[in-house]
């Protein structure tokens, strides 16, 4: 038999993400506020959510703290509650539900039935950072707990694979804890599932499980911010990767137009709001990289003190939870970190094409600029020879005794001609000043 069992939920959204606005932030709070029942004090959650800018555990219900299940008809007697709490950016609920009754091991029917029931309490809605079931019972013979710590998980995930999820066991309370962590079913290749299944030897161990329970929102509020970071990096090291082929297309554009001479202007300023498009992306999707970093490091951090304290105030030595402590420090970190150095050259590699780019068409431009100066000159002193010759040739004696359009034949031909000498000379003075 199974004395009091207990089925927890703690269930995690995410409150406020980097870079959300206030309207976010508003969607955020109304999402997790359709996980409590509509009886809550509404007008009391946004005040205490509103309080303050950073809290690191804030009770959302006042001095109340609890919403309080309601009987349901037809349903094995139980009591329980709903408890919303706040860490800095996230929201933490447990929703507790356990039968008044002792309950046999041979059939969990019972189990299914009191699952369902903690799941139509949130509307079946999955929390945005994750969640952890947690099942607690009295345990007479816990020579017997392994395997039916097995049974039970089974029964909670019924198509997950049992040996491949566990991941191991250790004392707690004088009792036995179990940690279970995998896919829903092997096909699945996102949304780990995380149980935690505990027996105690005695009513008084149970009985203090309690005690325990805001060191378990906080501990596993740190656990799932890591595998959330976690994932979210593996979203945006996918898109790093496609900004990557962008890169090397459009570092392959330019080579192939430096290659063949054809690097005009135009094609010029294609390539280079092209590549800016490029890196106002590419280096918004490393920053994120950066963040979940930071993330993932913080929490890991956290998760240790905590994971120690909580040992340290049971008396237990939970080693089975410090596996996910080695897993999120060996794997988890140091993948994120190897994806940002492997990720950040290409980022300076698109900046300085950029420049090879901004350079090419300030070069341009400063040579065409010249050009049109020397044109100018070139002309301008041509126009001014001739001009003056014109002028001059009107003076001679040899038109005096010609016709009009004669005179102006001659004087025309005069003036072109030293216009076009005095363009070639100012040419090739030019030409001399530039070698």
């Amino acid at each position: 038999m199974l004395g009091y069992p207990t089925l927890n939920l703690f269930l995690y959204d995410l409150r406020a993400g980097l870079g959300q606005n206030e309207a976010d932030i508003e969607q955020n709070r109304a999402d997790f506020k359709r996980k409590l029942p509509a009886r809550f004090d509404n007008a009391l959650f946004d005040q205490s959510d509103n309080g303050l800018f950073e809290t690191e555990y804030l009770e959302l219900l006042g001095k109340d703290r609890v919403i309080q299940l309601s009987p349901v008809p037809d349903f094995p007697k139980h009591d329980g509650y709903y408890y919303p709490v706040r860490f800095n950016d996230s929201y933490g609920l447990l929703l507790n539900c356990s039968f008044a009754e002792d309950q046999e091991t041979s059939d969990l029917t019972w189990l299914n039935t009191l699952q369902k029931l903690v799941a139509d309490c949130v509307g079946n809605q999955k929390g945005t950072l994750g969640e952890t079931w947690v099942f607690s019972a009295q345990l007479d013979y816990l020579e017997q707990s392994a395997e039916l710590a097995t049974k039970i998980y089974k029964t909670l995930m019924p198509d997950a694979d049992a040996d491949e999820n566990q991941i191991g066991q250790s004392d707690f309370l004088g009792g036995v804890i179990f940690e279970f962590w995998g896919y829903h079913s092997p096909a699945q290749v996102e949304g780990k599932h995380h149980v935690i299944i505990t027996f105690y030897a005695d009513k008084n161990a149970l009985d203090r499980e309690t005690e325990f329970y805001s060191d378990w929102m906080s501990l596993l509020w740190y656990r799932h911010k890591i595998t959330w970071a976690y994932n979210q990096s593996r979203t945006v090291a996918h898109k790093l990767k496609q900004g990557a082929v962008q890169i090397q297309a459009c570092e392959q554009k330019l080579r192939d137009s430096t290659n063949a001479q054809k690097l005009g202007s135009e094609q010029l300023q294609t390539t280079l709001n092209e590549a800016w498009h490029i890196l106002s992306d590419y280096a918004t999707r490393l920053d994120e990289l950066n963040d979940q970093i930071h993330t993932i490091e913080i929490n890991l951090g956290n998760y240790q003190k905590r994971l120690a304290r909580l040992a340290e105030k049971s008396a237990s030595g939970l080693t089975v939870l410090t596996k996910f402590q080695s897993l999120a420090q060996e794997k988890y970190c140091l993948q994120v970190q190897k994806d940002y150095e492997g990720f950040s050259p290409k980022l300076r590699r698109l900046e300085n094409m950029i420049g090879y780019i901004r350079a090419s068409v300030a070069i341009r431009e400063e040579t065409r600029d010249r050009d049109l100066v020397n044109t100018a000159a070139i002309w301008g002193t041509g126009l001014a020879s001739g001009a003056i010759v014109a002028s001059l040739t009107g003076q001679l004696p040899i038109l005096t005794e010609t016709s009009s359009w004669q005179n102006f034949g001659v004087s025309v031909g005069f003036s072109i001609s030293a216009a076009i000498l005095a363009g070639l000379l100012i040419k090739f003075i030019i030409w001399l000043r530039q070698k």
